[in-house]
C-alpha cells in the first residue's frame, strides 16, 4: 500500500531547516591528560617509577600522578599500596624500604627524587596524591614534609594535590592556602567542596556518571572537574562529551587524542527511495530507522551521500524523504547523487535540486576541519557555467580552510575510484584524468578523508593521506551487506574509526 505523506514538493524550498550552513562555530575545548601512576605501561617503565615521570614527560601531557607515604624516619617515598614486599611503609624505617624495587627494576623512589625529575621539566604538572595513613597524626606529618620538599624545592605551582580524606586536603590548604587541591572519594557534593575552599573535584568516573550535573555545578562554582581512572577510548569520550577538565588514565597516550574534540560524522549512503520495483517500503523503512539511530547517536553532523531517491521526478519520493529526514536532530550536508540529477546535467535539473534539497555546493565548518560537499555529476557532463561556478567554490572552500589551518573531508556521492586509482572509467567512478587531478590537488590542500556513496558496496581505499570511504546503504547493499550507516570518528591527530551500524537492530 502506498504510504501517504502531507508534504508537497512546493515545501522542499523551507524543508531544510536542519541542512548545515558554511558557519563555523567556536572549536569545543578537549580535556587535559593525567597519566596514571605516570606513564607505566610502556618498556621500561613502572606505577610510580622515576621512569614513568619520565615517559609522562616525553608523552607531554598534563600532569603526571603519584603516590605518597612516609616511613617513621621522615622520609616520603612513592607507592600506591601501603606495603611493599611484606612491609607497612608507615610503619618502616626508610632503610628497611629503600632497597626494594619497583616492577621495572627500579629502587622504590622518594619524593626528592621524583621532584628532581619533575623539575627538568615544569611544563608537565606533578599531581601529588597523600595517601591515607593509618593516624591523623601520620596524615599531617606526612603532609608537612611534602608541603616542605615541595617549597624548598620552588615547586609549589608545579605541584598540584589529591587525596581521599579531606583531613588531609584541609592540612594542605592550612600550609599552602593558594595550593591546587583536590578531593577524592566522591562524597561531597561541588557546592560543599566550594565552602571548604578546595579548587576541584576528583572523582570516580562512576560517581560522575550517577551525578553528570556535578560537571557544570563545579564550573559554575570555578571548581575542575577531573575524573579516574579511565581505561578505554569510550569512556575518554564520554567524559570529554560531559565537559570534565581532565581525565586520570592509565592510557595517557590515548588521553592525548581527546586534547580536543573528536568530530564525528554519521555518513549516511544512497537512502535512495523507490530503488526497485516493490521496495520503497522497505527503503523508507530502513532510512527511518537510520535516523532513530543517528538522533541516538548524536553525532555532529550527519553527511549525507546523495541518491535521496531513485527518480527525482517522483514527487511523492520527495516528500517521504523529506518527512523522514525532518526528524533528525542533528545538521545535515548533502550532496546531490546521480538519481537527485537528470543525466546529463542540466541547468533546470540544478534548479530542482536545489529548491528540493538545497545548494549543491556547501561547507561546514566543525572543530578545526571544513567538510566540503561537492557535485560530483559536475565532473562528468555539465553546463560550463555550473562547472566554472563549482570550481571557484571548491577553490574558495580549499584556500579558506588552509588559511584557518583546518582539516578538510570531501563529501561527494561518486568515488574518484573503486580499486586502483588507475582502472578505466566506469559507472561508478571518476573520468580518470579528472580523478588523477583531484586527488593531487586534494593532497595538497590537506584533505584527510573522501566520504562517498554511489557503489552499494563497501570500499575502504587510500590515496597518500587520504581515505576514500565508501559505506553500506539503507537500499540495497550489492555485496549483502546489512543495512546501516557509518560512524565516523575523526580524532585530532587524524586517526579515524570507522564503525558501521546497523539501522535494523
Amino acid at each position: 500500500m502506498r504510504l501517504k505523506y502531507l508534504i508537497p514538493l512546493a515545501t522542499c524550498l523551507i524543508i531544510n531547516m536542519m541542512q548545515a550552513q558554511a558557519s563555523e562555530r567556536p572549536i569545543r575545548t578537549g580535556m587535559k591528560t593525567i597519566a596514571h601512576r605516570g606513564y607505566w605501561d610502556t618498556a621500561g617503565s613502572a606505577q610510580n617509577s622515576v621512569a614513568a615521570l619520565v615517559k609522562a614527560q616525553e608523552l607531554g601531557v598534563y600532569g603526571s600522578e603519584f603516590d605518597v607515604w612516609m616511613t617513621t624516619d621522615g622520609k616520603v617515598v612513592l607507592n600506591h599500596d601501603g606495603v611493599i614486599d611484606g612491609i607497612t611503609i608507615e610503619n618502616a624505617t626508610y632503610e628497611q624500604i629503600k632497597d626494594k624495587t619497583l616492577g621495572n627494576g627500579e629502587k622504590i623512589p622518594s619524593l626528592q627524587d621524583y621532584l628532581d625529575q619533575g623539575k627538568l621539566v615544569p611544563e608537565v604538572k606533578l599531581i601529588c596524591e597523600i595517601k591515607t595513613h593509618s593516624t591523623a597524626t601520620k596524615n599531617n606529618a606526612c603532609v608537612a614534609k611534602v608541603v616542605a620538599e615541595v617549597t624548598a624545592a620552588g615547586m609549589q605551582e608545579q605541584v598540584e594535590y589529591i587525596a581521599f580524606s579531606m583531613e588531609v586536603c584541609k592540612e594542605l590548604l592550612r600550609l599552602q592556602p593558594d595550593a591546587q587541591v583536590a578531593y577524592l572519594n566522591g562524597d561531597y557534593t561541588p557546592q560543599a567542596i566550594k565552602d571548604l575552599n578546595l579548587t576541584g573535584i576528583d572523582y570516580n568516573i562512576g560517581v560522575i556518571r550517577s551525578h553528570p550535573e556535578y560537571v557544570a555545578q563545579s564550573h559554575a562554582l570555578g571548581l575542575s572537574v577531573n575524573v579516574w581512572t579511565l581505561r578505554t577510548k569510550a569512556e575518554m569520550l564520554e567524559m570529554l562529551k560531559l565537559g570534565v577538565d581532565f581525565i586520570t588514565t592509565d592510557n595517557p597516550a590515548e588521553g592525548k587524542n581527546f586534547t580536543a574534540f573528536p568530530v564525528t560524522i554519521a555518513q549516511l549512503c544512497d537512502p535512495q527511495l523507490g530503488f526497485d520495483k516493490g521496495t520503497f517500503a522497505a527503503d523508507s523503512l530502513h532510512f527511518e530507522q537510520a535516523v532513530a539511530k543517528i538522533n541516538a547517536l548524536k553525532p555532529d553532523i550527519v553527511a549525507l551521500a546523495g541518491d535521496m531517491v531513485n527518480d527525482v521526478s517522483d514527487e511523492h519520493a520527495i516528500a517521504v524523504f523529506h518527512q523522514i529526514k525532518g526528524k533528525l536532530k542533528v545538521p545535515v550536508i548533502f550532496t546531490p547523487g546521480n538519481h537527485d540529477l537528470p543525466d546529463p546535467v542540466t541547468d533546470a535539473g540544478l534548479d530542482r535540486y536545489r529548491k528540493c534539497f538545497g545548494d549543491d555546493f556547501q561547507t561546514v565548518e566543525i572543530d578545526g576541519i571544513t567538510i566540503i560537499s561537492a557535485n560530483s555529476q559536475l565532473w562528468r557532463k555539465a553546463p560550463e557555467a555550473a562547472i566554472d561556478r563549482q570550481e571557484k567554490q571548491l577553490q574558495a572552500a580549499l584556500t579558506s580552510a588552509a588559511k584557518r589551518g583546518h582539516r578538510v573531508i570531501m563529501l561527494t556521492h561518486v568515488p574518484p575510484f573503486v580499486k586502483e586509482v588507475e582502472e578505466k572509467d566506469e559507472y561508478f567512478n571518476l573520468p580518470l584524468a579528472v580523478r588523477k587531478n583531484l586527488l593531487q590537488r586534494f593532497v595538497e590542500n590537506g584533505v584527510i578523508l573522501w566520504l562517498a556513496g554511489h557503489t552499494h558496496n563497501t570500499h575502504k581505499n587510500d590515496f597518500g593521506p587520504i581515505s576514500i570511504l565508501n559505506g553500506e546503504t539503507t537500499s540495497i547493499n550489492f555485496d549483502k551487506r546489512p543495512f546501516g550507516f557509518r560512524l565516523l570518528t575523526v580524532y585530532p591527530d587524524n586517526r579515524f574509526d570507522w564503525e558501521f551500524i546497523p539501522a535494523t537492530e
